[in-house]
């Protein structure tokens, strides 16, 4: 019983650090990214391209992409890359905040910012993912 109790602790733990921003590093230098946002959901989805040479394109084919599986009515929100960067997100009432940056400290700050110029009651929406 000690065990398994134990082990339901962990996950708990787990979770709980999961949803205050546990930092995902992911690895390409070459890559932008683009985060698309519903306006009336807590929906997003976040989009990575290859640069092959041509960043100008790359942000096209991105924000395509992020609007596309985001879904009706999304609005691109952040682009960045293939500087690396940390990003996260945050979502008030009635809408959202995001920021990337160099730290996910700074990042996490920047996008309740971002998002308490235009909204109420903002909370961290996402994890930091942090591109290097």
């Amino acid at each position: 019983m000690r065990v398994v109790l134990a082990a339901f602790i962990v996950l708990l733990a787990a979770t709980a650090a999961h949803a205050q921003g546990t930092v995902l590093e992911r690895g390409n230098r070459n890559e932008v990214f683009v985060v698309a946002v519903s306006p009336s959901s807590t929906k997003w989805h976040l989009s990575r391209v290859p640069v092959a040479g041509n960043r100008v394109r790359a942000l096209q084919t991105a924000e395509n992409a992020a609007i596309r599986e985001c879904g009706s009515g999304c609005v691109v929100l952040l682009r960045f890359g293939p500087e690396p960067a940390c990003m996260v997100l945050a979502h008030g009432a009635p809408g959202w905040g995001g920021a990337f940056a160099a730290s996910p400290e700074e990042a996490r700050s920047q996008a309740l910012a971002d998002c308490r110029v235009r909204n109420q009651s903002c909370r961290i929406q996402s994890a930091a993912y942090c591109y290097r």
